[in-house]
């Protein structure tokens, strides 16, 4: 299998968080309109969105199926009184209540439409289109320190180690940062991936 190819982008998840489901395995909310229009803003700090997902069409979670960034990039069906849009999470909404969403102005046309006010809906996560792991490595990384971002997330990134070594998420980001005392070979770092139902997949990423 041809090994990803690590750039100051995308390199190549998902489950249900289990709170407040619905008979179909989705989410009864509500919904609120905020106005960010550019991902990397949002509390995720999404460098590129999904393949196959417009970039704009992103989220913000609430606390509780934000999950501590877990769920960030992975790939929504929301379904409104207007239509049905797929989005993706990028941004923490730190008023929103559980199973509740805040849907950035491209999404709430699409879903919602109309003028902002707080509407009901359904949704769950889904795969994205294309569902395969993908990794953006932060701006700045090193052999002695670097930052990976999982993109195209379907079941969510609960634990992210580089080399056998554990990471620390930056903030509320979903980058997954390594210093290492010693330097790592950027052409062959072997990532594994624990997702927030455990299960585990490992990685092959080199630049």
């Amino acid at each position: 299998m041809r090994r990803p190819r690590l750039a100051l982008w995308w390199l190549p998840l998902w489950a249900s968080i289990g709170v407040g489901v619905t008979s179909k395995g989705g989410f009864e909310g509500r919904a609120t309109m905020y106005g960010l229009t550019k991902p990397i803003g949002g509390s995720c700090s999404v460098r590129k969105a999904p393949a196959g997902v417009q970039e704009d069409m992103f989220v913000a979670m609430n606390r509780q199926q934000y999950a501590n960034s877990a769920s960030c990039s992975r790939c929504l069906s929301i379904k409104g009184p207007k239509g049905t849009a797929m989005a993706y999470a990028a941004d923490f909404c730190y008023e929103c209540g559980q199973n509740n969403l805040d849907l950035n102005p491209i999404v709430w046309e699409k879903v919602i439409g109309g003028d902002p006010r707080i509407e009901a809906i359904s949704w769950e996560f889904v795969a994205c289109p294309d569902d395969s792991v993908k990794f953006c490595l932060k701006e700045g990384s090193n052999d002695r320190w670097l930052a990976l971002q999982v993109a195209n997330s379907r079941d969510g990134v609960q634990k992210l180690t580089i080399n056998g070594m554990k990471t620390q998420i930056i903030g509320v980001t979903s980058f997954y940062q390594l210093s290492s005392g010693e330097p790592v070979d950027m052409n062959k770092l072997e990532v594994q991936i624990e997702s927030i139902s455990g299960k585990k997949s490992t990685h092959t990423v080199g630049s």
